[in-house]
């Protein structure tokens, strides 16, 4: 099978010669099509009126997607969408409409199969353009073959097919159009025929709920058709023949608006003015050097970029001077073809603009990015470094033990304090990571909402103590369970209790609330703190934000716990809102999160294995425990800890040392470290499971390790480990779970 010229890959626009082929063919395209309509000698048929009507405004949707596509519009990622209920069948079958000529040329049957779909579908149109042109440039890559087009239907979704021989898995438009496809909330796969065949398959679901709410455009009115916009651009014609300056500027009028100078300075003294959108130029003009003008308006920043448009008796007078028109007609002209000439250099020079201003919000984004960037790595060391700083100046006064017991105590404190501050931190870099990559999961489970709130509340407790804080709770009793993660809903709690103690001054009252309301559960946090500006509310949840990011700001902290909470209720399918009369004026911050709506006997299985495991917590007398960590600090406060909790432990630094120990005397039970030096604690767990079950091959193990993430913990149990903690583990979990493991074997 022959295969079609490889399109030509072009940077910034592409090479000029490419460029200038591929503009010239779209403008002759236009053009024709323009004279035909206009022509008053040859009055059209109402029918073919309409067909031509049609490739007009075909042709003119086309040519600004490929001038974006030279300025390099095809880039991975649409700024700001907006999902409109879309008739797609219809949509699409235009955008097929237009690579019907194309196809022709490449001897390619390009079919359009009649279908029609129950509703609209919520699609960014530009989005959806570039999803199907992608798939039709890559379907047409093969001369002499098929390609069909359908738009059908399943009970859930619209569905995009196209078949051809020039598909493969990820290659040209396909990698581009899945990720279309995904930001829709759809997909799309390959399907292989034996026949050379290739299917692409897009799905996109019907309704709105799959996308961002924010991002919901309204619908236009059944029938409403929205007509390519009139633009009011301005023509500048420059004569100084009072017949031909009044012709020009008459035929000018029919469409545009325009303006006229009959010489060289008042021309440039107009454009200066009001800066036309085009400059008409009557070469044989006595008073106006053509060329002359043309180098002066590229002079100025205000009119360089202008389309200049010069006819005269004369052709090819622009060659003479360094700078000439962008187009040169020849007298005698026709006033269709001079129109439509005029037409496409404007359609260009509207696409150049659009261009520019993506290009320099680009750039704006760019360096709004680096400079949010270093903020962020300012603000990360700082944060960093100073409980790390406390940590190090109240280690090294322990350390030389001149320290009276009142100060003992308080430097332990403040190392325990500090340290909590690293860990959280940590937790929320590594939660951002996750969230960023796509990797932050839960595992659903019937959660009772009362006893996330108020153990959150206890948790923050101190701190708001600390502050002389009111802490007001108003839990409404039987609020039905909800499906969820606990732990991730106690940190959305945490978060909005955390900040609002933080920006709460002395002496101030935070109100706490969970009620229902109809099918979903609502958690409130109302404080009389220091309120949110209406400037900063909107970007109250964005990564990295802070409403003072200054090196006098008053609250620390990296900007990260209300957009980690936000993707948490998002999550559960919920969604929250934060509302604030002002600076001063204190904010309130709700949650809602949709309700099972069912009996819940597994939470109260679960609340019931929760006390039972805090039991088992206190018998660990004369339980035998093997830690295996290459850190001698990390095994030496393992071997402390556990041993106040009655435990006998023992602590080696390798998995071979530790085989040693298993098969001399087998513990009650392994604590391994997963990282470490010659073989890790996977190739650890793999060896003691292979030991006869008298030997130790049964013994409950736990991997208390810094790989965190749900992965991780799957791995883990998938190695053999019984249980995976991540670092740092809190001492109080640490034993109530060794404990829960000793005594289930």
């Amino acid at each position: 099978m022959d295969s079609m010229p490889a399109p030509v890959r072009t940077h910034s626009g592409g090479t000029p010669a490419a460029v200038g082929s591929i503009r010239t063919a779209l403008s002759l395209v236009i053009a024709p099509l323009a004279d035909a309509l206009d022509d008053p000698d040859l009055p059209l048929a109402p029918a073919q009126r309409g067909r031509i009507e049609l490739a007009r405004r075909s042709a003119n949707a086309l040519l600004p997607l490929v001038e974006g596509l030279l300025e390099g519009s095809a880039s991975e990622r649409t700024p700001d969408p907006a999902f409109a209920p879309t008739d797609l069948a219809t949509v699409t079958r235009e955008l097929v409409a237009m690579f019907r000529a194309a196809a022709a040329l490449a001897d390619v049957g390009l079919v359009m199969e009649d279908g029609s779909l129950r509703e609209p579908v919520y699609v960014d149109h530009p989005m959806w353009e570039r999803l199907v042109v992608a798939l039709l440039n890559r379907a047409l890559r093969s001369a002499h073959q098929k390609v069909s087009v359908r738009v059908r239907e399943t009970p859930a979704a619209a569905v995009l097919e196209v078949t051809s021989s020039a598909f493969d898995d990820d290659g040209g438009g396909v990698a581009l159009a899945r990720r279309l496809a995904a930001a829709h909330g759809g997909a799309l796969d390959v399907e292989s025929a034996a026949d050379g065949q290739s299917m692409v398959r897009v799905t996109i679901p019907f309704g709105a709920v799959h996308l961002p709410p924010e991002r919901i455009a309204p619908a236009e009115a059944r029938g409403e058709r929205r007509s390519p916009p009139r633009h009011a651009e301005k023509v500048l014609v420059v004569s100084d023949d009072p017949d031909l300056r009044a012709y020009l500027k008459g035929l000018v009028e029919g469409r545009w608006m325009a303006d006229a100078a009959i010489d060289f300075g008042t021309a440039l003294a107009t454009a200066a003015d009001t800066v036309p959108n085009l400059v008409l130029i009557d070469a044989d003009a006595r008073a106006v050097d053509g060329l002359a003008l043309a180098r002066a308006l590229r002079v100025d920043p205000r009119t360089r970029r202008i389309p200049v448009l010069m006819i005269a008796a004369a052709p090819g007078q622009e060659r003479e001077g360094e700078v000439g028109p962008d187009e040169y007609l020849a007298k005698p002209f026709a006033s269709r073809d001079l129109v439509s000439r005029i037409a496409a250099h404007l359609q260009l020079a509207r696409g150049r603009e659009e261009a520019t201003r993506r290009e320099q919000k680009a750039r704006l984004d760019a360096e709004a990015a680096n400079r949010a960037k270093d903020e962020f790595i300012a603000m990360i060391s700082h944060e960093l470094r100073t409980p790390l700083g406390a940590i190090l100046i109240w280690a090294q006064l322990l350390r030389a033990e001149e320290l009276d017991a009142p100060t003992t105590a308080r430097a332990v404190g403040m190392i325990e304090r500090s340290t909590k501050t690293l860990a959280q931190l940590i937790d929320d870099l590594l939660d951002v990571s996750r969230i960023i990559a796509g990797k932050l999961t839960f595992e659903a489970r019937p959660v009772d909402l009362r006893f996330v709130v108020e153990a959150a509340l206890d948790a923050a407790q101190p701190a708001a103590q600390a502050r002389g804080v009111v802490v007001e709770r108003m839990i409404e009793a039987g609020v039905p369970p909800i499906s969820g993660d606990a732990g991730r809903l106690q940190q959305v709690v945490g978060n909005l209790l955390a900040n609002a103690i933080k920006f709460t001054p002395d002496g101030g009252r935070i109100e706490v609330r969970l009620d229902r309301s109809g099918t979903r559960a609502r958690i409130g946090v109302h404080d009389t703190g220091s309120g949110i500006s209406g400037e900063f509310l909107p970007f109250i949840f964005d990564r990295f934000r802070q409403a003072d990011t200054t090196s006098t700001r008053k609250q620390k902290g990296l900007g990260l716990g209300l957009a980690i909470a936000r993707h948490i209720v998002e999550m559960h399918g919920g969604s929250i809102e934060a509302a604030s009369p002002g600076e001063g004026e204190g904010s309130t911050f709700s949650v809602t999160l949709p309700l099972s709506l069912r009996d819940d006997d597994d939470a109260a299985a679960g609340r019931a294995s929760e006390v039972q495991t805090a039991a088992a917590a206190s018998r660990l007398a004369g339980v035998r425990i093997l830690v295996v960590d290459d850190e001698e600090d990390a095994r030496e406060a393992m071997v402390v800890l556990l041993g106040q909790a009655g435990a006998l432990v023992q602590s080696v630094g390798s998995a071979a040392e530790a085989m040693d120990v298993l098969r001399a005397a087998p513990p009650d039970l392994l604590l391994s470290d997963i990282a470490m030096p010659g073989e890790d604690g996977y190739s650890l767990i793999r060896q003691v499971r292979e030991l006869p079950a008298d030997r130790g091959g049964r013994i409950p193990a736990a991997a208390l390790t810094a790989y965190a993430t749900l992965e991780d913990r799957r791995k883990a149990l998938q190695a053999g480990y019984n249980e995976h903690l991540p670092k740092p583990v809190d001492p109080l979990r640490l034993i109530a779970t060794v404990a829960a493991l000793v005594s289930a074997n």
